[in-house]
């Protein structure tokens, strides 16, 4: 019996440890991330300048619990050559542009079209650059619980307007960066971007297209690019190729076209070209050793035959 006791009480220790281990960890508050989508997710209109106009995005909840949604618009531009993009605050963009709400619920799984009105005769004239945001704020934990901080997660829609006549919408590409030895999966570089700055330009998204030789060309994925402003845009051309030709990048709206050489060896070109040389490097050592022996046969002196 007491044999039975001890045993009984060495698992029962280590099923209590668990036990208490788990009760923990299911005690402990999790922490979420909030999130919310929206579409669209850019939005481009021309406005007549001291019209009015109203526009809607629509917003949804894919989160398991209600959410409290706060709006907000904010005044945005160009930060570097990768396009990154500052938000700040702007007493213009927010007299012209507002929503209908400043904050409204949204029910798991819920979704709500929120609309904004936008007044031109309160914006600048031009280009006028908005974000319309939408932020839940993650509510702390009551007292007595575990400690945490609250999050505040925003997401939101580009509005790009041009109050007034149409904008100007040019550039110029103003680098191309294609390392001459190209190899990996494809031709791979960067192309540079610079805007207008002219009155009435406007933030555009340039057509960039880039051309190989035989394959012909393809669109390169673009961004938007602020009037005066450079932007850095990547070129991958993914493929086998070998050779040396030239790789050009071509602007579609001006016809603006920019070239740069290479020497590519890619895709299965990289095994194939290595064994293609070291074929052509044994035949050219046979070849020679070949020739070297016929020389030697042809220049050994012959023999005399003594007469009898």
């Amino acid at each position: 019996m007491n044999r039975f006791m001890r045993n009984f009480a060495y698992l029962l220790i280590p099923a209590s440890c668990f036990l208490m281990i788990a009760a923990i960890i299911l005690m402990a508050p999790s922490v979420e991330a909030l999130g919310l989508k929206v579409s669209p997710l850019k939005y481009e209109e021309q406005i007549e300048p001291g019209s009015q106009k109203t526009g809607y995005v629509d917003v949804s909840n894919p989160n398991d619990g209600t959410v409290t949604v706060n709006t907000d618009v904010e005044a945005f531009r160009q930060t570097d050559i990768d396009g990154n993009l500052e938000y700040y605050e702007a007493e213009r963009i927010n007299k012209g542009i507002q929503f209908d709400v400043d904050q409204f619920q949204l029910a798991p799984r819920e979704a709500a079209r929120i609309f904004f009105a936008i007044d031109g005769s309160a914006l600048p004239e031009g280009g006028v650059y908005a974000a319309l945001l939408f932020s839940v704020d993650s509510e702390p934990p009551d007292e007595g619980e575990a400690s945490s901080i609250g999050t505040t997660s925003r997401v939101g829609t580009l509005l790009i307007l041009q109050n007034g006549d149409s904008g100007v919408r040019t550039g110029e590409i103003s680098g191309v960066d294609v390392p001459l030895l190209q190899f990996g999966d494809g031709i791979q570089g960067n192309v540079e971007f610079t805007a207008a700055d002219k009155a009435r330009s406007i933030a555009f998204q340039p057509k960039l297209d880039s051309s190989l030789p035989i394959v012909g060309e393809r669109e390169m994925d673009t961004g938007l690019v602020f009037p005066g402003n450079t932007r850095r845009f990547e070129l991958d051309r993914t493929g086998s190729y070998i050779g040396v030709f030239p790789v050009e990048v071509t602007e579609g709206a001006t016809g603006d076209t920019a070239r740069s050489w290479v020497v590519a060896a890619t895709g299965i070109w990289q095994i194939l070209a290595p064994l293609i040389l070291v074929v052509l490097i044994a035949n050219l050592v046979l070849l020679r050793r070949f020739q070297k022996t016929s020389s030697l046969k042809k220049t050994a002196p012959r023999k005399k035959r003594r007469r009898s």
